[in-house]
């Protein structure tokens, strides 16, 4: 089931752990010791399945991180929130909570920040050619093919 096994579904699971690790973290500390142990399996059980149970894929070209870290932008302004109400009502002063909302401020400007501005998607053709005379290119002799893709091996 490519929904729930493949590499969006993957990549979306592990974004919503670190999610939890986040937010909840902060207001009860063994999440961060079960969302570490968390990963620490994860990163055992995948780097197996990776190498050795799984079939190679195509690369999307970094589709899912750039996912990964917008959804994670998303879970800093959730987190803002969090502590923005947990000061303003555990607190006898309304300051902290004023200014957990300054940071409120700031992750929504970073969200919007980077969802438009940069260019990983499609690249200006101005910029390659702008790019192009800066570099010198040199053609190499031969051909290069991967030592797995050699045959008899």
């Amino acid at each position: 089931d490519q929904d729930y096994y493949g590499m969006g579904g993957r990549s979306a699971r592990w974004t919503i752990a670190m999610t939890v690790g986040i937010v909840y973290g902060t207001l009860s500390p063994p999440i961060n010791l079960l969302c570490f142990i968390n990963f620490a399996i994860c990163r055992t059980v995948y780097g197996y399945l990776f190498i050795f149970a799984e079939r190679k894929k195509a690369d999307l070209g970094g589709v899912f991180w750039v996912k990964q870290l917008e959804h994670l932008l998303i879970a800093l302004v959730i987190y803002a929130i969090l502590m923005t109400g947990v000061l303003l009502q555990r607190s006898d002063s309304w300051w902290p909570g004023t200014i957990a909302a300054g940071a409120l401020v700031y992750s929504i400007a970073a969200v919007n920040q980077f969802s438009g501005a940069y260019a990983w998607e499609n690249i200006p053709y101005e910029d390659i050619m702008q790019d192009k005379g800066q570099h010198e290119y040199r053609e190499e002799p031969g051909v290069y093919v991967q030592p797995e893709m050699q045959p008899g091996t």
